[in-house]
């Protein structure tokens, strides 16, 4: 009886065993592929903004640095053991940027650029992103090379990254998972991270980890494993003592049943956890939409009132300029009331004149755009003919490729670009207004020159914004005007996923260049 007692016991205790060292390796699964998950969205976030800077780069290495845009958005300073990002061509321009802060437009000394000339000789090899595996530096760290080569058949340009995955796998998991020991590797064996000895008398089973692979090449092996405070916590030590004291069922059953409940509540709390994350990430998606959702109906509402309050004020100010007529009419030869209301009348003109450039401004925020393919070459012959009068100025416009635009919108674009060089034009009847493309890399950019008095570079930041010209008429390109012209072909651009620039005019005056789509609209996708 003792002997099927005792089996019983020692059953029912290797039965509870397994059972709740099954428990806890789930719990330790759990931590591990949280700490995995997170790991793997940061490696991906730092290697698609490595694209980033390449697509970056291969658009405006061979553009000067001052025309660039501003790189502030593409966010690799927070990514930690980034040593060195280069650009280089074979015959073309070169860059370079190293520690902390990172600056793309730095063109490297030759003490700078000899540091790196191996590797980028040997990336110039490449016809495809290589990863290089990770190999130890003299410190001790583990340092890999990616290589991202420029896909384009008229220029040899490549990107080169180099990485301390040391400092970055211990900046992403030295906080991460507290009371676990953490180990990590690479794929060819190098260790990347380690916290703790692994404990040779903790359960294989509670050994977890896994692979991770942010881009084709990379893969880290990371394993998590409970450190000697939280193993010993883990221990069910009644079980051990059942087996040794058979007498003491109920108590070592009693202790079984209290251990396994903790490792479920923390694998409860785990689910728990998890689902809350879960909720909170919906809650705050809906609340995202939400407040979008308003902001667009707020802003509908203000171009409403705004039209609306711009159309109101046109009707006293047609009568009142229909009575400055009637005045004038019957003046009687009093030169100076007749000065006075001329005065008056041509404030009443310049107020009209400022209505409707807010209007149109309104109207072009409010428009919603149907795209299709618009001769612009034609289209801009025919503004040309409905703003240049006879001996005016001199239009001269050459090839322009088909637009994927709304020939509305496209209509007012040219007209205000258009009407803007005519009036900046040189005003000794020699005026000369050229419209033309040419290709920027892959796309192309149309442009509208004039051969005036050039461009105040204090005004050059505030160009095609309406506000501070209104705030200061100074501002504007010659002190008069606005500013509401530009203001408007810029948001035409906008609203067209386009983008519009100023540049000098040799000998003189200023060139305007824009960018629009120029292939078919997507059939399906809202304009």
């Amino acid at each position: 009886m003792m002997l099927l007692a005792g089996a019983a016991i020692v059953v029912l205790w290797a039965a509870m065993r397994r059972d709740h060292e099954t428990r806890v390796a789930d719990i330790v699964e759990a931590v591990s592929y949280a700490a995995r998950s997170e790991m793997a969205r940061q490696l991906i976030g730092q290697f698609r903004a490595f694209d980033l800077v390449r697509s970056f780069w291969s658009e405006y290495a061979l553009t000067p640095v001052e025309q660039w845009e501003a790189d502030a958005s593409i966010e690799i300073d927070h990514f930690d053991g980034l040593e060195v990002i280069a650009w280089a061509e074979r015959e073309g321009p070169r860059f370079f940027s190293a520690g902390p802060q990172i600056a793309l437009s730095h063109t490297p000394s030759d003490e700078e650029w000899a540091m790196i000339q191996d590797s980028i000789e040997a990336a110039f090899g490449v016809e495809e992103e290589t990863i290089i595996d990770p190999v130890l530096d003299s410190e001790g760290h583990a340092v890999m090379r990616l290589y991202l080569p420029v896909e384009d058949s008229e220029r040899e340009a490549v990107m080169i990254a180099i990485i301390d995955v040391t400092d970055q796998i211990d900046a992403l998991l030295a906080d991460h998972s507290p009371g676990y020991d953490i180990f990590a590797s690479c794929c060819n064996g190098v260790e990347l991270f380690r916290t703790g000895e692994f404990d040779a008398d903790i359960p294989e089973s509670w050994i977890r980890g896994g692979l991770i692979e942010p881009i084709d090449g990379v893969l880290f092996s990371i394993q998590h494993q409970p450190s000697t405070q939280l193993a010993s916590d883990f221990r069910p030590w009644a079980l051990n003592t059942v087996l040794v004291v058979g007498l003491a069922l109920a108590l070592a059953i009693g202790t079984i049943t209290y251990h396994s409940r903790r490792a479920d509540e923390r694998a409860r709390a785990a689910r728990i956890a998890e689902r809350q994350v879960r909720t909170l990430n919906e809650e705050l998606e809906r609340r995202v939409e939400q407040r979008t959702r308003e902001l667009n109906d707020a802003l509908s509402d203000l171009n409403t009132i705004g039209l609306s309050v711009a159309h109101d004020v046109r009707t006293p100010l047609n009568a009142a300029g229909l009575t400055i007529e009637s005045l004038l009419a019957v003046n009687g030869g009093d030169d100076r009331a007749a000065f006075q209301l001329n005065r008056v009348k041509s404030g009443l003109e310049q107020i009209n004149t400022i209505l409707e450039r807010l209007m149109a401004l309104s109207s072009v925020s409010a428009f919603e755009a149907e795209r299709r393919q618009t001769d612009l070459e034609q289209l801009a012959r025919q503004v040309g003919g409905e703003l240049i009068g006879e001996g005016q100025a001199m239009l001269t416009v050459g090839e322009l490729p088909a637009a994927c635009v709304d020939p509305t919108m496209a209509h007012i674009l040219l007209t205000n670009l258009i009407g803007n060089a005519i009036k900046h034009s040189a005003p000794d009847g020699a005026a000369r207004v050229e419209i033309g493309a040419r290709r920027d890399g892959d796309v192309t950019a149309y442009f509208v020159r004039d051969h005036g008095a050039g461009i105040d570079p204090g005004v050059r930041d505030e160009l095609f914004k309406p506000a501070p010209a209104r705030r200061d008429p100074s501002r504007t390109r010659d002190g008069t005007g606005l500013g509401l012209g530009l203001a408007i072909a810029a948001r035409v651009c906008a609203q067209h996923g386009g983008a519009i620039w100023v540049e000098e005019t040799d000998g003189g005056g200023a060139t305007f260049c824009f960018r629009l789509p120029d292939g078919e609209p997507e059939r399906g996708s809202p304009d």
